[in-house]
């Protein structure tokens, strides 16, 4: 188990630099959050993101696509979850 002391670190942790490009590059807005086990501790991040109607997330997706099909988006296994909660 790893425990984070800034998002930085957890973004570094689960996603490439290229998948951090990707996502900053064609959202239109991105936040993230660490986010607290059952132990309270930083274990996990959420992340939010967002695509206006510029096309930008055809883009992302095309990119995203790409990068997992060639093993560089995510650095370590992770699970993901959709939520209704989100960061903004």
């Amino acid at each position: 188990m790893t425990i984070f002391s800034s998002v930085d670190e957890a973004k570094s942790f689960f996603w490439s630099t290229d998948a951090l490009s990707c996502v900053d590059t064609n959202t239109s807005q991105v936040q993230y959050q660490l986010v607290a086990d059952g132990e309270g501790n930083n274990t996990m991040v959420k992340k939010t993101e967002a695509w206006d109607t510029s096309g930008i997330g055809d883009t992302y997706n095309t990119l995203k696509t790409n990068l997992i099909n060639s093993n560089n988006w995510g650095i370590t296994g992770y699970t993901t979850e959709n939520s209704t909660d989100h960061l903004f």
